[in-house]
């Protein structure tokens, strides 16, 4: 089994005080989001709709500000991390508390993440660094973005920077992931208009080529100075299948993979030396006719859904990496798979699930390397706010307080099982 397991998260979503785009965004937003809730989110479960309708309504729910206090607790909650067993953990660099002024770089920043780094390597834990999670510093987006290639040299020239100082705490540090989901975050903004970037169509088309240019000037700039680094990204892949064999359901099935999943990691293959995947849920179509007709919704069951009403297939994400290692044949990482629910209800079943389907990928052949499971903590689920709880362990918003969650306990079992983890 695999060599690495642990847990995930992002620097937006925990720590407080970011000062970037996001932040911006959500002061900008957070009272049109809460009027919104209503009409967003009227389809979800009646159960799930009733126990989250009041965080949705509510403003401040979409206010990030302190969130969970990750930057002043991060001792805390990564001592959480040996105590589950789990021997690896993800987490991103936010960009703004590097450089939150164009060149210039913030000592107390860099030494934060330094200091995680200190705390990862005294507690024996592996770390997987995310350079870019979504967010961006004001000055980058009020400059264009990454369409501007001003802003794609910075990105380059803080990717040397942070990796070059981290370097210098732990020399071992290997695994470097230089963007998270970039298809996720151009179709969220640019094509959607939901997040914090303006929405434009042509932009929709030009950030995926701008993702592949950037990730692969990174990853020769970084390889050339540490030969030693594993560099990937993290790639939002969904399982698409249906139970028809029919050629138009075979043809719309293999496209939709293709643009979801397959079309990034072809353009940049040759650029990575590992695959992160991130897999949440599947989708089910029973013909193409009925999908057509449908409006291209798909044919899902939805017996067990999260408080996000995604439909939980966990057995799904070994016929997603078997594909993925056909086509390939690089070795995988998970670095997202988890579930929102407050309630922990399905967690455990999922984790039981999941790791079963690992498995028999394994059989098949496929090289996984590691499990790192979303989320290690209840965080800020992004214009959805606090509501969704991902956590392994469960964070009560207005007292900070952390909690184990019971289903945490499944996931040590396989730390036992595979990592040799002696108890609690």
């Amino acid at each position: 089994m695999f060599k690495y397991l642990g847990a995930s998260t992002a620097s937006h979503q925990i720590e407080g005080g970011t000062h970037n785009d996001w932040e911006r965004w959500e002061l900008a937003n957070a009272e049109r989001l809460a009027k919104e809730f209503d009409k967003n989110f009227s389809w979800l479960p009646k159960d799930i709709f009733d126990r989250v309708k009041k965080y949705g309504r509510d403003p401040k729910n979409y206010i990030s500000d302190k969130v969970i206090d990750h930057y002043h607790k991060y001792k805390e909650d990564l001592s959480l991390l040996p105590k589950l067993g789990l021997n690896s953990y993800r987490f991103s660099i936010e960009w703004a508390r590097v450089e939150p002024g164009r060149g210039k770089y913030s000592k107390e920043g860099i030494e934060f993440y330094k200091n995680i780094i200190r705390e990862l390597k005294k507690l024996n834990i592996t770390p997987f660094i995310t350079l870019w999670h979504f967010t961006n510093p004001t000055w980058v987006v009020d400059s264009g973005w990454l369409f501007n290639k001003e802003n794609q040299e910075a990105f380059l020239r803080y990717a040397e920077k942070i990796i070059s100082e981290l370097k210098e705490v732990n020399p071992e540090i290997k695994f470097v992931m230089t963007f998270n989901e970039p298809g996720v975050f151009a179709n969220q903004n640019f094509l959607l208009g939901n997040w914090a970037v303006d929405k434009d169509l042509w932009h929709f088309i030009k950030a995926l080529f701008v993702f592949r240019k950037v990730h692969i000037k990174t990853y020769k700039l970084l390889k050339s100075k540490f030969p030693d680094l594993q560099i990937s990204y993290a790639k939002h892949m969904t399982y698409i299948y249906s139970e028809s064999n029919g050629l138009l359901s075979r043809m719309f099935i293999k496209f939709s993979m293709f643009i979801s999943a397959f079309l990034f990691v072809d353009l940049t293959k040759q650029y990575i030396d590992w695959l992160g995947v991130n897999f949440y849920s599947a989708n089910r179509i029973i013909s193409f006719k009925r999908i057509l007709f449908n409006k291209f919704k798909f044919d899902n069951l939805n017996d067990r859904v999260n408080d996000l009403g995604w439909w939980l297939q966990p057995d799904k994400i070994g016929d997603l990496l078997i594909k993925v290692w056909n086509r390939y044949h690089l070795p995988i990482v998970i670095t997202e798979n988890g579930l929102a629910d407050s309630e922990d209800r399905y967690r455990e079943w999922f984790i039981e699930e999941t790791m079963k389907s690992l498995q028999r990928a394994e059989k098949s052949g496929v090289d996984v390397r590691g499990y790192l499971h979303w989320s290690l903590l209840d965080n800020f689920e992004w214009d959805k706010g606090y509501w969704p709880k991902f956590g392994l362990v469960s964070v009560e918003v207005k007292t900070n307080k952390r909690s184990v969650r019971n289903s945490a306990y499944s996931l040590a079992k396989y730390a036992k099982k595979y990592l040799g983890f002696k108890g609690f």
